[in-house]
């Protein structure tokens, strides 16, 4: 099980450094590649919105911040996932109360109550990315014969 959950971390490293790669391209110019790479396939799972995406520096990311927070919350929770001992499952109402404010968020912004913000988009997808993946690999473990 501990082979499975470095995996997921690794995989998960992958994808947010895929995400950051304009701020590191200049390091090689095989990066571009990538960088043409990760753009095609993060247009799969995320509008890319050029007002919506995560800069500075003048560089930005490739997911908007959104995203960007579901992803790195999920990357932080593999992280912590590796110290555990066993995969509990936990209740689909705790994945639901972790994507209230992301509805809320994106409700609002939508109906114009109050205009977007990459903060609180950033930080209502790593609650959502957090309890996400902690729920999906629970309910893996929890439901396979590898789960203790």
């Amino acid at each position: 099980m501990l082979k499975i959950k470095f995996a997921i971390v690794l995989i998960l490293l992958i994808w947010n450094l895929g995400n950051f790669i304009e701020f590191y391209i200049h390091l090689a110019d095989f990066l571009l590649f990538f960088h043409l790479f990760f753009n095609h396939l993060f247009s799969f799972v995320c509008h890319q919105d050029a007002e919506k995406v995560i800069s500075f520096w003048g560089k930005s990311t490739l997911l908007c911040s959104r995203c960007s927070g579901i992803y790195f919350g999920a990357f932080l929770f593999s992280i912590v996932n590796i110290f555990t001992k066993q995969a509990k499952l936990i209740k689909t109402k705790y994945l639901f109360f972790a994507a209230i404010p992301l509805i809320f968020d994106v409700t609002f912004t939508s109906f114009g109550i109050y205009n977007y913000s990459k903060i609180i988009a950033f930080s209502t997808g790593i609650l959502l990315g957090f309890v996400g993946l902690e729920f999906l690999i629970s309910t893996i473990f929890t439901f396979s014969d590898n789960g203790e």
